[in-house]
């Protein structure tokens, strides 16, 4: 509405706005001109993205997660098989190549060094490499080559590697990551969903630094950059629904399936399922942070659940998800089963990206809605 922001110029500063629950913004390293001036922008932290004096200019809005991750499907996330999963402590996630490369700017980002076959002598025979020594590897068929993280940007989205700020004030990453909040609250408590591109995701190869979209939960306090989306005008005067988006037929009734039963480890089929009642298909990772939060409140209420028949599943180690079924006390529970999916199959079959992932059918078998990462108990009771 026109109303300052306050900057925060020192650590101080920053934390004292965020203990107060204060909006603020700051540029990386305090230095307007130097990194995160007109270049990389600003640094928010939540509660400036939350005022309800609003952000966004007039006509925009700061995008949701939900817009976030139709960006990343549309990109090609959501249309690739699944190439892994990935285990970082609490969180569990899909990946996929191809998004966050798109919307990568094409310089800024940081490099690294890694081991690639020797341009010079890894097309030669046998025969030629035992009388011929090559002077670019000397002969070890590998050299380290400098890569960088940079995108082809043919989004346009045009994504810096802008770093971001701490709740304590201090700066990280800048060159090798960029953060953008959304307007979502996480389900954990004093959480905000942000999306992350990297440079180079952790220790791994160009695998995972060319366009791995990473997506968590983090405390309100820190300070990350801010997209906006354009409010939709209708330019009619009547105003018309739009359609619903057609389901995959893959998942438009309960698929064929077959998982492995964690207690006796025989087989649990679609044939095993009660053609009578509800069923709820739950994907999730036992180390996962938001998993255990959302099974906590599900056990809090699962009498409400008594009519519907509710099979978990993940894809780590089978003790694991044994231990998991044990600790929440389900074995008690007749109507969950608690199943391991070692080939990933449901993860590839409803294209599962966020852990838990909850996908809701009718008595029928037919498909009703689906969940992921942010899932409400209410929603899953009420269906």
């Amino acid at each position: 509405n026109g109303d300052p922001i306050k900057e925060a110029k020192t650590a101080e500063e920053w934390v004292y706005a965020n203990e107060n629950k204060l909006p603020a913004f700051c540029y990386y390293d305090n230095e307007p001109d130097k990194k995160n001036g007109p270049f990389y922008g600003k640094l928010y932290n939540w509660y400036a993205i939350n005022d309800s004096r609003g952000l966004a200019p007039e006509g925009w809005h700061v995008a949701s997660d939900n817009e976030w991750n139709q960006t990343v499907n549309h990109l090609g996330g959501a249309n690739r098989s699944v190439r892994g999963v990935l285990q970082t402590g609490w969180n569990v996630y899909t990946y996929f190549m191809d998004a966050g490369y798109k919307m990568k700017s094409k310089t800024g980002w940081n490099y690294y060094w890694s081991n690639v076959l020797c341009e010079n002598c890894r097309n030669w025979s046998g025969a030629f490499r035992k009388k011929t020594y090559c002077q670019v590897c000397d002969d070890t068929r590998s050299v380290e080559k400098k890569i960088y993280g940079n995108g082809d940007n043919s989004s346009g989205f045009s994504a810096l590697p802008g770093g971001f700020r701490q709740g304590n004030g201090e700066f990280l990453n800048f060159s090798s990551e960029g953060n953008w909040w959304t307007s979502t609250i996480s389900s954990e408590a004093d959480l905000a969903v942000y999306h992350s591109l990297f440079y180079k995701y952790k220790d791994y190869d160009d695998l995972y630094s060319s366009g791995y979209v990473y997506k968590d939960s983090a405390d309100k306090g820190c300070g990350f950059s801010v997209r906006c989306v354009k409010n939709y005008l209708s330019t009619v005067k009547k105003v018309v629904e739009p359609e619903l988006p057609q389901v995959d037929k893959k998942i438009a009734t309960i698929p064929t399936f077959i998982l492995d039963n964690v207690l006796d480890s025989t087989a649990f089929t679609d044939a095993n399922l009660d053609k009578t009642k509800k069923t709820i298909f739950i994907y999730f990772g036992p180390d996962c942070g938001h998993c255990i939060y959302f099974v906590k409140k599900m056990m809090d209420s699962i009498q409400l659940f008594s009519n519907t028949q509710i099979v978990m599943m993940s894809s780590v180690e089978h003790q694991k998800i044994k231990s998991f079924y044990y600790e929440h006390k389900m074995n008690d529970i007749p109507f969950i089963t608690m199943g391991r999916d070692p080939k990933y199959a449901f993860v590839s079959l409803f294209d599962i990206r966020q852990f838990p992932s909850a996908y809701l059918y009718d008595e029928k078998g037919k498909f009703v809605k689906s969940f992921s990462s942010e899932v409400a108990i209410a929603d899953l009771i009420n269906y």
